[in-house]
């Protein structure tokens, strides 16, 4: 008998020590990826629930935050956020929205669900997980989509919410779906190559342009279609560079490559000038920004004929604020060409203000919108339609939100091209479209400024603390003039003047007011964050979470039971075989 109850004490004490040892585990997750070195996110997602699972695995023993950013732009304010932390053995968190670099509000309903949580102050790591639907329609949270998605990080050491310090990030995740494929170019007479900046001397200035042209080798063989444009930032000055444009250039009489060729010089922007020979943007690239890849059927054609475009200029703006000496740059980018033409060839559009005649931004104000025009008059004159892909929107540092409309030959909305309603002035790429423009169509590009905390106006022009308004579209078959010109621009030259076509053009400059026919007024207004949502929220919601987590916990009873009954099994065996480890645990009779 009391080997018997020696055997039950076993068993308890076995079934404890499985219980109690029940920690986090990452194989519930079917992705991972280290944020930095203290912090590891994990997540799953159940297509069939529409419901996504997180966990943040942190060392630490505070608090840990975590947001779906604006995809448009990347930062923190304009992000749905969660925080969380770990009390007394109880996780608690909260569903916030940020719309600055403050505290998040704490939202008006809680979407996220706490699934689980553990603090081990030991060893300084704190685990949290939890779940959500993967649209909420709830306008202070971001849906979790398909594809690469952007996201925002941070953590403390202590319960209370502060400052995070350096222990905060930004980076992109693919919760579910696939990342876009990129260009793959098997052909024999595809290559790429680097063309970088060549020891680019930073003088300890303010604001900086410097250029430098390149000629293409490759086009000894033939014309080619850039298919892909890299960037490549030198880490050693990455802070460094502001924002820098490649153009598209012929060799003139006027010397401007072979100023620049192989060497770096300061400069004012090429395009529109037309001494330089240069009149295209091929890319564009400012912090935060990313590849361009250009569709299957489209490339941006390099030629070597008389009037071909047989060289790039690379013009990087340079921001050194601390007026450091001895600065060294060699960023620039990298292209992948390929000789087997494709279809189509692709151009950029400048819409906006590109040189820069909007007025200024008066001080102390906090949401000072100017709107452009590009006219059913100019294109209406396109000799065919455009295949928008890729559309990039650019201001500087008091830039608050940017957005463009289009409109048709009736004057009825056909929606927006492309919306910031959070600008980072450190947070700006190109993002993907997929939209055809039309001939006689119009398109409204509007900025607006935060100037709240400058108190002198803020004027367009070249230098960081001035402003701008630039949007480019990427797109499909290329625009030409009369001439067979590059079509380049559509933008804003004066109150009563719009610029639309080449600029070499004697008819470039039209007596159309900018802007024409001005879109409704209420664009200003920020969507996200306005509460739309009654809490508490519905019980289906809460049953639809409740029931995923119940078949969490039955996946990890069976698991423990299973396990308990192997030990039981095990135990049985040893003990009746009287072996050294039953002699060591059970008196005998």
């Amino acid at each position: 008998m009391h080997s018997k109850s020696s055997l039950l004490v076993l068993l308890s004490s076995l079934f404890f020590v499985l219980v109690s040892s029940y920690r986090f585990d990452p194989l519930n997750y079917t992705n991972s990826t280290d944020l930095s070195s203290r912090y590891t996110l994990h997540w799953r997602v159940d297509l069939k629930q529409q419901v996504v699972y997180l966990a943040f695995e942190v060392h630490t023993n505070g608090w840990i935050g975590f947001g779906l950013a604006e995809q448009e732009s990347g930062s923190m304010p304009g992000a749905d956020m969660i925080t969380g932390f770990v009390k007394d053995g109880q996780g608690v968190i909260q569903d916030r929205w940020s719309s600055e670099y403050a505290l998040p509000s704490i939202d008006s309903c809680q979407n996220w669900q706490l699934v689980n949580s553990h603090e081990d102050e030991k060893s300084g790591l704190t685990v949290i997980e939890v779940s959500r639907d993967l649209i909420t329609n709830d306008t202070q949270d971001r849906p979790v989509l398909a594809g690469p998605t952007r996201i925002v990080w941070a953590f403390g050491d202590d319960d209370y919410i502060s400052y995070h310090g350096s222990d905060r990030g930004f980076t992109a995740v693919v919760f579910y779906g696939t990342i876009n494929e990129e260009v793959v170019i098997d052909d024999e007479n595809s290559m790429t190559k680097d063309f970088l900046m060549s020891g680019a001397q930073i003088p300890p200035k303010q604001t900086t342009y410097m250029c430098q042209a390149f000629q293409l080798p490759f086009l000894e063989y033939g014309p080619a279609h850039v298919v892909k444009v890299d960037p490549i930032v030198y880490t050693p000055t990455m802070r460094h560079v502001h924002h820098f444009f490649i153009h598209s250039c012929r060799n003139t009489s006027g010397g401007f490559v072979e100023k620049y060729i192989n060497n770096p010089h300061q400069c004012y922007t090429p395009t529109g000038d037309p001494d330089s020979g240069c009149i295209s943007e091929l890319y564009a690239w400012a912090m935060g920004g990313n590849s361009l890849v250009l569709p299957p059927q489209a490339g941006f054609l390099m030629n070597n004929s008389e009037d071909g475009l047989q060289y790039i200029v690379v013009e990087v703006h340079y921001d050194n604020p601390d007026l450091l000496p001895g600065l060294v740059d060699y960023s620039g980018i990298k292209l992948h060409w390929t000789q087997q033409l494709r279809q189509y060839d692709a151009g950029v559009l400048i819409l906006g203000d590109y040189t820069l005649h909007l007025p200024d931004v008066p001080p102390r104000t906090k949401a000072f919108e100017a709107e452009t025009s590009c006219p059913s008059e100019c294109t209406s004159q396109w000799k065919n339609d455009i295949n928008v892909f890729q559309d990039f929107l650019h201001m500087h540092q008091i830039g608050d939100m940017m957005w463009s409309t289009v409109w048709d030959t009736n004057n009825n909305s056909l929606g927006e091209i492309n919306r910031i309603e959070y600008f980072s002035f450190d947070h700006q790429h190109t993002m993907p479209t997929n939209r055809t423009i039309h001939r006689g169509e119009r398109i409204n590009t509007h900025c607006v400024w935060n100037s709240m905390e400058r108190s002198d106006p803020t004027r367009m022009g070249l230098q960081t603390e001035d402003e701008m308004c630039i949007e480019f579209l990427y797109y499909y078959p290329v625009l030409t003039d009369q001439m067979n010109r590059p079509y380049l621009a559509c933008i804003y030259r004066t109150p009563n003047v719009t610029g639309c076509g080449n600029y070499r053009d004697p008819k470039f400059e039209k007596t159309i007011p900018q802007p024409y026919r001005p879109d409704p007024e209420g664009g200003v207004t920020k969507l996200f964050g306005i509460q739309n949502c009654v809490a508490p929220e519905t019980n289906e919601n809460n049953d639809k979470h409740a029931i995923a987590h119940e078949n969490w916990v039955t996946r990890v009873a069976v698991t423990t039971t299973t396990l308990l009954i192997f030990c039981v099994v095990a135990a049985i065996v040893i003990y009746k075989k009287r072996g050294w480890i039953a002699k060591k645990i059970l008196p005998k009779k």
